[in-house]
């Protein structure tokens, strides 16, 4: 596939542009009073660019790939495009991170995976403000979409029994130590994890998990120095101590490799939050499941059609990385009280991990993993309303 056709495929995902997009627009405001906002002498947010070369190994996630794939070394390069971000509440909060798109190819010891790439978002957070000082550390979070594997076919190459995909999701996570060799020049060293899967949307679905280590060099056509200007500052809203959350979640998976169908599955949370300053949240609540695995023989046997056959239900908890006003970060875990295993709930906790985006004060969306013990459950796409009081 020739990468026109690649980002055609992606106009027919509208998610995947919410998450390539949704880091660019995200910039907002961050912490009370004391914080005086700094303001760069450009007018507009510098571009950073970065070419970043990794190599490293697979992360076996069971013993048939253990066996089969270990170990399974590769190659990656990453081109990052990157805006520095110059002023507002929450881009002082975290020392002015730089948000983009970046581009990823890499190549496997073994071809029966293909040669992958991937387009994706990410926001690179330094630990602190670019300044005069050589040293500096950084952590990076990426989600995006990823084509061109080599999937599994019984016929053509029943080997690869991870990915049933030619399209993924791509999640990245990394950090990195950076040198500063002159005004626009950087050398960095990194460590990283990418995490592909398909959300059990077509099996096999055992996920592709890596762990490359890399040597980047950053090019910052903008002088390094900035020159700051006392502002004052504005929190990006008023605070909210606490809050409840109703959330929506819908998606479809494949529940075996005999069976094409995908069915339809949903869930409906209630949570209460906890504000924690303007960087975190914390909640607690209650999630019910629904699966349409439920209402057919094959799978709930004489059970089929029963309201506890289609439901599950448990008590939920989750933590929200907020980035900016508007986007950020969710994770979480949850214990069945009440699970069915033919409906694809394999443990008695399930985890979580996505983004949200606010689309109105009290109005948001995003799309998430629920997992079971690493394993994909379903791609969630969610919606959600948010009830609290301002003070």
């Amino acid at each position: 596939m020739n990468i026109y056709n690649f980002l055609s495929a992606l106009k027919r995902k509208h998610f995947l542009l919410f998450i390539l997009l949704s880091p660019i627009f995200g910039y907002g405001q961050i912490y009370p009073a004391a914080i005086k906002e700094q303001a760069s002498e450009y007018a507009g947010n510098p571009l950073v660019l970065q070419v970043d070369f990794e190599s490293g190994g697979m992360l076996p996630n069971n013993e048939e790939v253990r066996q089969n794939f270990d170990p399974n070394q590769f190659n990656g390069i990453n081109f990052r495009l990157g805006w520095q971000t110059r002023r507002g509440f929450y881009n002082k909060l975290y020392n002015y991170p730089i948000y983009g798109i970046g581009f990823y190819s890499s190549k496997f010891k073994y071809k029966e995976f293909g040669n992958p790439y991937a387009i994706y978002g990410f926001v690179a957070i330094p630990l602190r403000e670019r300044s005069l000082n050589r040293w500096n550390f950084s952590y990076r979070i990426g989600f995006g979409v990823a084509s061109n594997f080599k999937h599994f076919d019984e016929e053509s190459n029943p080997l690869n029994i991870l990915i049933g995909s030619r399209r993924n999701c791509y999640i990245d996570f990394g950090a990195q130590a950076h040198y500063t060799l002159n005004d626009h020049l950087t050398l960095n060293a990194g460590l990283s994890f990418h995490h592909f899967s398909n959300g059990a949307t077509q099996l096999p679905n055992k996920g592709l998990n890596l762990a490359p280590a890399s040597l980047s060099l950053t090019y910052i056509p903008g002088a390094r120095k900035l020159h700051f200007e006392n502002a004052t500052p504005h929190a990006p809203i008023e605070y909210i101590p606490a809050e409840w959350h109703i959330v929506f979640a819908a998606g479809a998976r494949q529940m075996n490799m005999d069976d094409p169908t995908r069915y339809f599955k949903a869930g409906l949370g209630l949570y209460r939050t906890k504000t924690l300053g303007y960087k975190w949240k914390l909640g607690a609540g209650v999630d019910v499941f629904y699966s349409s695995t439920g209402t057919f023989p094959e799978y709930a046997g004489s059970r089929k059609n029963q309201f506890s056959q289609m439901f599950s239900l448990a008590p939920a908890f989750y933590v929200d990385h907020v980035l900016t006003e508007k986007l950020y970060i969710n994770g979480g875990i949850g214990v069945y009280l009440h699970r069915n295993e033919s409906n694809g709930e394999k443990t008695n906790y399930y985890e979580r991990l996505g983004l949200r985006y606010k689309l109105t004060e009290k109005l948001f969306g995003g799309v998430a993993i629920k997992a079971h013990g690493g394993s994909a459950d379903f791609i969630e796409f969610t919606t959600g309303l948010s009830l609290g009081r301002r003070k």
